[in-house]
């Protein structure tokens, strides 16, 4: 599964990997194995965040998202 072709803007909510088919075991296998970052409740993000910018950059796409109804 490649998640940069899932989550373009480099963010996912658990809602969307459900959509696809996958579960809440591979989530937490994805976090436990350092391939998705938690955000916020519900939203990941598919790189490590390097900063607190960037971390806030990543919320911020995520919150966009959520809101939009992604």
């Amino acid at each position: 599964m490649d998640l940069y072709t899932m989550a373009p803007s480099g963010v996912f909510s658990a809602a969307a990997l459900t959509a696809y088919g996958l579960g809440a075991p591979l989530l937490r296998l994805l976090v436990s194995e350092g391939k998705a970052f938690p955000l916020h409740r519900g939203w990941y993000a598919v790189q490590r965040p390097v900063n607190d910018k960037h971390r806030h950059r990543l919320r911020v796409a995520a919150l966009l998202q959520e809101y939009e109804g992604a």
